[in-house]
């Protein structure tokens, strides 16, 4: 749940979603769902519930392998 989505949401699913580091070790996540919550109508301000998933071994390194693929399809081009 956070107050700031477009603050300290998206710094933190930033975290959330990088590859293991020194620091950070474990697959990573990925965003299930998100859901914002208006819980003060007469004003611009809103919350919003999202969740995270930990990727399977299998998804994250597909999204590798796929991530790869686009890197040398655009190396190929410059070419």
């Amino acid at each position: 749940v956070s107050c700031n989505p477009t603050g300290s949401l998206a710094t933190d699913a930033v975290l959330l979603c990088q590859p293991a580091t020194k620091r950070y070790t474990g697959l990573p996540f990925k965003p299930t769902s998100a859901q914002p919550v208006d819980m003060f109508p007469m004003t611009d301000h809103c919350e919003m519930v999202m969740t995270f998933d930990r990727m399977t071994k299998s998804e994250y390194h597909g999204s590798i392998s796929k991530n790869d693929d686009k890197k040398s399809k655009n190396d190929d081009k410059k070419s």
